[in-house]
């Protein structure tokens, strides 16, 4: 890594576990380009607090900071505001007893110590290709615009006023992964009921959820690939529900659809970036 990508590490490192940041042995000379590449990679209102906390020659300027300040403020303010309307959606869903399920997302963020500052472009949910219509009828009822039916995996939803909705009927593109039918069905059965501000709503069984993080970030490795930001999904799953997490069924699970290797391999650059320990069960396979 160069030395403005090893300090986005530790920067993002020490925001997931909301503990401060030490920079001793890194010299920041240009603190536009560490706030460019957070940017890139998604993450520069995740690393706010921790850039905020720095102290000595290697913090940045106030006015720099300022900038940040306010940049992240807003950006907080805009997500809050998002997942407040999200609650309704999902409301309205529930009230048309329309099965849906959360993907990503507004879930993980209440994984993250401060959660509106991981920003979302989109809020990505799941139903059933039998559900498809019911489900659009409802969004258009709360104001959005359904965009061309070009993608067979998703249907896209804009709303003047707040975050985009992907109504997936697939997880995955055709041919991408094997056993797909499988995995989508693995998904439904395993579903576990949480509560979002106040709402139940389905979302996928946590050791699954390790899974199709995988299968998301192995599908972005045929396209534009992934960053920071994904990987941090992943760490922060890893470490808040660890007590939850099977790891020995994970492996099982990504074995069947041969995600394994690919799992193992981000698993091993997640302990070299953030230090996150290798699961024994990966460890003794590979």
């Amino acid at each position: 890594m160069n030395p403005i990508e090893t300090v986005l590490v530790k920067l993002l490192a020490s925001s997931l576990r909301n503990i401060p940041c030490e920079l001793d042995d890194e010299i920041v000379s240009d603190w536009d380009e560490v706030y460019k590449e957070a940017r890139a990679h998604q993450i520069h209102t995740l690393i706010f607090p921790a850039v905020s906390k720095l102290q000595g020659p290697n913090a940045p300027s106030q006015e720099k900071l300022d900038e940040w300040k306010r940049f992240s403020l807003i950006a907080g303010m805009k997500m809050f505001s998002n997942y407040q309307w999200m609650a309704n959606v999902l409301k309205a869903f529930y009230e048309k007893e329309i099965p849906v399920m959360v993907l990503k997302g507004i879930i993980l963020n209440d994984l993250y110590p401060n959660p509106e500052l991981r920003l979302m472009g989109d809020v990505d949910i799941f139903t059933r290709e039998e559900d498809i219509e019911k489900a659009s009828q409802v969004l258009i009822s709360l104001g959005y615009t359904p965009e061309p039916d070009k993608d067979l995996k998703h249907i896209g939803y804009s709303h003047p006023q707040f975050l985009s909705i992907e109504l997936h009927r697939r997880l995955v593109d055709n041919g991408f992964l094997k056993g797909k039918k499988n995995f989508e069905q693995l998904v439904w059965q395993n579903a576990i009921k949480i509560d979002y501000l106040g709402q139940p709503v389905l979302s996928m069984d946590w050791n699954v959820k390790v899974v199709y993080l995988c299968l998301h970030m192995a599908s972005h490795m045929l396209d534009e690939g992934f960053g920071l930001k994904q990987l941090s999904d992943l760490v922060i799953l890893m470490e808040r529900k660890k007590d939850e997490l099977e790891w020995a069924h994970i492996l099982e699970i990504s074995q069947k659809y041969g995600l394994d290797h690919f799992l193992f391999a981000l698993l091993v650059v997640i302990r070299r970036l953030f230090g996150t320990a290798l699961p024994k069960e990966f460890e003794e396979k590979y």
